[in-house]
Parts: C-alpha cells; sequence; structure tokens
C-alpha cells in the first residue's frame, strides 16, 4: 500500500513538474511571440522592453530564445536610432559571433550609420557583411549605401566600384547607382 501510495504521490509530482514546466515554456514563448508581434508592427519601444525581459528570464541559459532576443534588443535600437544602437550591437556580435544573424546585424547597423550620416562607419559596417547571404534587394541597398559613403568622402574609385556593381540589376537603388556612377565619370571627364 505504501508503495502504491508513493507510486501515486510520485507520478503526481512528476505530472505537476512536466506542467509546470509547460506552463513556464508557454509564458515565455507568449511573451516572446507578443514581442515579436510589436517587432513586426513597428512598436520598437514596447517590443524591445519585452524582448529585454524574456532575455532577461534567460539571462544564465545558452538557449534560442535569449539570442533571438537578444538581436531584436539590437535592432529596436537600430530602428528607434537609440545612442546604444552600436553598443547592443557589438554587444550581440560579441555573445554569439556563430549566430546566422550576425550577418544581418552587420548589414542593419550600417543602414543606421548610413541614415545617421557616419559615412566612415557605415562603410567599416558594410565591409563586414557577407553580401552573397543578402537577397537581390538589400544586396543592391548595401552597394549603393556603400557607394554613397564612399562618395560622400570624395573616395570616388571606391564608390565606382559600388555602384558598378549594381548598376545592371533591376531594383529601387539602380536609378540613383546608375546616376552616381555617371557623374563620377562626368566629374573625371570621362564622357564614354
Amino acid at each position: 500500500m505504501k508503495f502504491i501510495t508513493f507510486l501515486v504521490f510520485g507520478l503526481l509530482l512528476v505530472v505537476g513538474v512536466d506542467a509546470q514546466k509547460t506552463a513556464i515554456l508557454v509564458d515565455e514563448n507568449t511573451n516572446y511571440m507578443q514581442a515579436k508581434e510589436l517587432y513586426d508592427k513597428q512598436k520598437y519601444n514596447t517590443a524591445q522592453k519585452l524582448f529585454q525581459k524574456v532575455y532577461e528570464e534567460h539571462i544564465d541559459e545558452i538557449s534560442i530564445i535569449k539570442t533571438l532576443s537578444q538581436y531584436y534588443i539590437a535592432q529596436c535600437a537600430v530602428n528607434l536610432f537609440n545612442a546604444d544602437a552600436e553598443f547592443l550591437t557589438f554587444q550581440f556580435v560579441s555573445d554569439n559571433p556563430n549566430s546566422p544573424l550576425v550577418n544581418d546585424s552587420y548589414f542593419y547597423l550600417g543602414g543606421y550609420f548610413y541614415a545617421t550620416k557616419k559615412w566612415k562607419d557605415a562603410i567599416d559596417t558594410y565591409e563586414k557583411v557577407d553580401w552573397k547571404k543578402l537577397d537581390k534587394e538589400q544586396k543592391a541597398e548595401l552597394f549603393f549605401k556603400k557607394g554613397y559613403s564612399f562618395f560622400m568622402r570624395d573616395d570616388l574609385e571606391e564608390a565606382k566600384l559600388a555602384f558598378f556593381e549594381i548598376k545592371d540589376t533591376k531594383t529601387k537603388f539602380t536609378a540613383p547607382a546608375i546616376y552616381y556612377y555617371s557623374h563620377i565619370h562626368y566629374k573625371e571627364e570621362n564622357y564614354q
């Protein structure tokens, strides 16, 4: 009788623990999913706070949800043009050097520097991006913004090389790339 009571109590304890773990996982997933939904709706400030909460709940673990939360915390800062965007991005890269999100982190941080007219920082950051891993539009954006950053620093040779990469593609960056590419040749009196 004691054995059966012990067995039933043990099973209830195990089932209770499993149910508790499931409830915790569902709750954590809910917080993450809610934060992601806010991010997708471009409500970056609120999303960042919720991602921060999820991240802190997993601070002592190695988990995908922790990595993703840290990535999105940095991306929210980039999208909000917060002063800590660079720090948070480099912290994510430092903490997760093998993450496939590192390339995206550099790509978006390069866009942040471009938008804030920090031309050298934009160039340096875009240099870290593996453009072969980008889709067609992202590749065009990278080469245009990198070329324009070189152009603004009067490094016309490097600007030409970047614009050349996309001048024969069909993206929203093609026309401006052709314009600057032609403008540079005109300035150099290369009328052909």
